[in-house]
């Protein structure tokens, strides 16, 4: 009987004191029991370290690694350096794992894959909401990977993901990280890692197993942060671009490669630099659109766009905003934010809605119910898919003129 393979599980730490117990003991609490599980402390200043030599000293199968804090590329990268195990699994601090993720994981690993994609769980404190991979299920060898490659960042539609971006939602042999240029990722890249490093192992695994599980936990616990989040630094962001751009250099699919890192980075920017990309535009939210002077807009939705659109707008012309709405606005956390109501646009003076979500599908169901409320259907903008593939991403990204 073949020998099932040992699974490491790198833990990334920093300052994850609040949340690290329910995330190691996750782990300890596993049926399949091949598992090693290396927590790897970014110079936390909270108890995360002692945590971590605590369960060490009774759990032998736990390895605890410390460094300064060098950030979350250079941790996950110390935590695949010293593991042992032919597949890496990947798990953030704040999250968690169902005690038998790894028992049903390695029924997709008979036949040795390159990597599982599966899907995860978003844990917002009083709902959960499924993320799964548009892809179809399946195994992939070879050429059947390279004809997912039209639609294995972002799908037929923007933007709904065709493999999830994360690492915590994948299972990845332990040489395909290496032969991929994992310990090669730049390590001041703040945001975009994870697809970065699951873009490179696409393109360079032999065979890939998707399926639509959903057994990892993502914990939503800092949503009502978003609104005050530090900006993302430019430099990061071209970092990213560079580092995508780099992996498709003499690649015979391009062309179809390049568009997709461009809607990607189209999605990156207008979640994260709207001020930058509409620097200098007179009465245009892009993507949106054209726009009278001074307008009164109201925000629908309170996700990562729509928190970037009420940012961005509170900075540039905050008495333009007549309302911010969101139909799930009971939600704790968006309460916080003062979002309001959908109902409450009957008592609204407005010029336009803004529907701030990036799947295409959803903005499209949503200005169809907002047009049944009687609200004109020219009022309303939504993000397109064909006004971002008719755009060229910015020069300066593309130059790699970034700077702060």
């Amino acid at each position: 009987m073949k020998k099932q393979p040992l699974i490491s599980v790198v833990v990334p730490i920093y300052n994850g004191e609040k949340y690290l117990e329910k995330c190691i003991q996750s782990l300890l609490y596993q049926a399949y029991n091949r598992l090693e599980i290396i927590l790897v402390d970014d110079g936390s200043v909270d108890r995360s370290l002692q945590i971590c030599k605590s369960y060490a000293e009774s759990n032998r199968q736990i390895k605890v690694f410390h460094q300064n804090n060098l950030g979350r590329v250079k941790a996950r990268k110390e935590g695949v350096r010293i593991a042992m195990g032919e597949y890496i699994s990947f798990v953030d601090a704040d999250d968690w794992v169902d005690k038998n993720i790894y028992e049903i994981l390695i029924e997709y690993l008979q036949n040795s894959p390159d990597m599982v994609a599966f899907g995860l769980k978003e844990e917002y404190s009083v709902n959960t909401v499924e993320r799964k991979n548009t892809i179809q299920n399946g195994v992939y060898k070879d050429k059947e990977i390279e004809n997912l490659y039209s639609k294995i960042i972002c799908s037929d539609v923007f933007f709904e993901w065709g493999i999830l971006p994360h690492l915590c939602d994948k299972i990845i042999k332990k040489d395909l990280l290496e032969r991929s240029g994992f310990f090669e990722i730049n390590e001041k890249i703040t945001y975009g890692e994870d697809m970065l490093a699951t873009f490179q192992c696409c393109l360079n695994a032999k065979s890939i197993v998707v399926t639509d599980i959903t057994p990892y936990h993502y914990s939503q616990n800092n949503y009502i942060n978003g609104l005050h989040q530090v900006s993302i630094e430019m430099q990061s962001i071209c970092s990213l671009y560079q580092g995508l751009m780099s992996n498709i250099k003499g690649n015979l699919y391009y062309e179809v490669l390049n568009k997709q890192i461009s809607l990607y980075m189209w999605f990156v920017l207008i979640l994260n630099k709207l001020e930058e990309i509409n620097k200098n535009q007179q009465n245009l939210l892009f993507p949106y659109g054209k726009m009278k002077e001074d307008p009164k807009v109201v925000i629908y939705g309170a996700g990562g766009l729509g928190i970037s659109v009420y940012r961005y707008l509170s900075e540039v012309q905050s008495n333009s905003i007549a309302a911010w709405v969101d139909k799930n606005y009971r939600m704790p956390e968006k309460k916080k934010l003062g979002i309001e109501s959908v109902d409450r646009l009957k008592d609204k003076k407005f010029d336009y809605v803004i529907v701030a979500m990036l799947n295409e599908k959803i903005a499209k169901d949503i200005t169809e119910n907002l047009v049944e409320m009687g609200i004109e259907r020219g009022k309303i903008y939504y993000i397109t898919k064909r006004i971002i593939e008719e755009v060229e991403i910015p020069k300066w990204l593309s130059e790699g003129e970034c700077y702060d």
